[in-house]
């Protein structure tokens, strides 16, 4: 049997970016993708260089054992919109998730700050597609701490204040692992949820297919981002998923693509959404299921997909 999930280096942060529309803005329905090739497009300005740019903002990954793997790129943040709002009127406000994990989590914040200072012009961005294009003003971020169970704000453009973002433990992983039915949880996919099998999109969300999504991320992520190396019986795990049953299946498909400009092709991101509830003998898994509303789950977590709430 495996040994339990103890990680001792974990850390995470989720800071929230807040902006308000100054003109009526049109807004794509797939809004992390929006922001995350603003993001790129505005750290390219600050002139990064390659490697920089690969380690950043792809997350590449130079380690063997990654490689051996099949682990190239692996970035330690997601971004994400919870908002499916298409159109904003002047005035209104729209935030910008991005949650951070690891040793760099303070670094990997700072730039994506300068980045979007580099990005403004007096903290005022153009949204919206080319056809389309808006003002919107950067307010500030905020911070979420668990223990209130509040935001905070951390960074003020405008009086140039920025405080320490509220950074949590594994801690906060085995209080939200604790809350849990080891009986029956409901995941909900929040944004389109991606996931491969051998080289497959999987539109099936049953218990094992999404269970060894989320335990192939955790592991990596501890891994390549905590330093984390964990002894995990991860066989007996996968053996243990089978026995868990789907009761009810409420998710559905839902398409969407991007242009990379920088690949100069057009990638199909789609997945399935809604929600979907297991049964069975679920406490060995708990803390992956815990861990996984933090991290997210499957390919395309960078734009928004794959973001989830367990109950």
């Amino acid at each position: 049997m495996g040994r339990v999930l103890k990680p001792q280096n974990f850390s995470a942060t989720k800071a929230s970016f807040w902006f308000q529309a100054l003109d009526p803005l049109v807004l794509p329905a797939a809004k992390g993708n929006l922001f995350r090739g603003l993001f790129g497009v505005w750290w390219q300005r600050q002139g990064v260089a390659s490697l920089s740019w690969e380690r950043l903002f792809r997350g590449k990954i130079d380690d063997p054992r990654a490689h051996a793997e099949g682990i190239q790129f692996l970035p330690n943040w997601t971004l994400s919109v919870s908002d499916n709002r298409t159109y904003l009127q002047s005035g209104e406000k729209v935030r910008v998730d991005l949650t951070i994990v690891g040793k760099e989590l303070q670094v990997t914040l700072m730039d994506f700050l300068l980045a979007l200072e580099t990005g403004s012009r007096n903290w005022i961005v153009q949204l919206g597609p080319k056809e389309h294009l808006g003002r919107a003003a950067f307010l500030g971020a905020t911070t979420f701490d668990p223990s209130q169970g509040t935001d905070t704000w951390f960074f003020d453009p405008e009086d140039d204040f920025i405080a320490e973002p509220v950074i949590v433990d594994w801690e906060f992983v085995k209080i939200l692992s604790a809350q849990l039915d080891p009986r029956l949880v409901t995941i909900e996919f929040l944004t389109p949820t991606r996931i491969r099998e051998q080289g497959k999109l999987i539109d099936d969300p049953s218990f094992p297919i999404v269970f060894e999504s989320i335990l192939r991320r955790s592991l990596a992520i501890l891994r390549y981002h905590c330093g984390e190396e964990l002894e995990i019986n991860t066989a007996d795990l996968l053996v243990r998923a089978d026995n868990v049953q789907m009761v009810e299946d409420q998710t559905k498909w839902i398409d969407w693509g991007r242009t990379s400009h920088s690949q100069k092709t057009h990638m199909r991101l789609g997945g399935f959404t809604g929600k979907v509830s297991y049964q069975g003998k679920l406490k060995p898994f708990l803390p992956y299921l815990a861990l996984a509303q933090i991290i997210g789950i499957g390919k395309g977590t960078t734009f928004g997909n794959g973001v989830v709430s367990v109950e």
